[in-house]
């Protein structure tokens, strides 16, 4: 008798232990986002407290495949400036964030420079790019002199999102995994602000 109680009871565990596991698993469907909506559970990592006035964004130009890009070139637009490099283990990780970003907000108004910070010519870069599938404009900097405004002691991967009034809203250095949430809603929040009336000026970097 009292081994018969037990059995029981195992089976009714067993039961409900494969219903719950089964109501798990279906779950409520994920609705789809926007192009321009950053995923809900990315607003506990960012807020609009994280998007500040850092001042105005250095000019900055790179060498690309098919001719020179600049910064500057890119008024209106928001721009994320990503600096990076072949060698550079860290970088490899944060590029894939960096392309679906631009796949996903390209459309609205995001545009994004890469700029590889390299120990020779650069000339491993176009290869690199292909490799990795990076289809906005990408290539070693003009000048050295703007790099150094931007990149100081933080090191690579070093990120600078700019509004379409060319004022630095977010930098961050290193790379840290929650960036794969965090970069896709502040671009989110960037591309839904206004152009400002008159646009700030870009900074010129001094020769030297």
């Amino acid at each position: 008798m009292v081994r018969r109680g037990i059995v029981l009871v195992l089976v009714v565990v067993v039961a409900l232990a494969v219903a719950y596991a089964t109501r798990a698993g279906q779950g409520s469907p994920r609705r789809a986002l926007p192009a321009g909506e950053p995923a809900a559970d990315a607003g506990s990592l960012v807020s609009a407290e994280d998007l500040q006035d850092l001042g105005p964004a250095p000019d900055i130009a790179i060498k690309t495949p098919s001719g020179v890009r600049r910064l500057s070139s890119l008024r209106g637009k928001v721009v994320l400036v990503d600096f990076w490099g072949t060698w550079c283990g860290p970088c490899i990780e944060s590029i894939p964030i960096v392309q679906r970003t631009y796949e996903r907000f390209s459309q609205q108004g995001l545009e994004v420079l890469g700029v590889a910070l390299e120990h020779d010519d650069g000339r491993q870069v176009p290869r690199f790019v292909k490799a990795m599938h990076m289809t906005y404009p990408a290539g070693v900097p003009v000048s050295p002199a703007p790099v150094k405004l931007y990149v100081q002691r933080n090191g690579i991967p070093f990120m600078a999102l700019i509004d379409r009034g060319g004022t630095i809203r977010w930098t961050e250095g290193g790379y840290n995994p929650t960036i794969a949430e965090r970069l896709p809603a502040l671009v989110g929040m960037l591309v839904r602000e206004p152009a400002p009336p008159s646009s700030a000026s870009l900074v010129e970097p001094r020769s030297g």
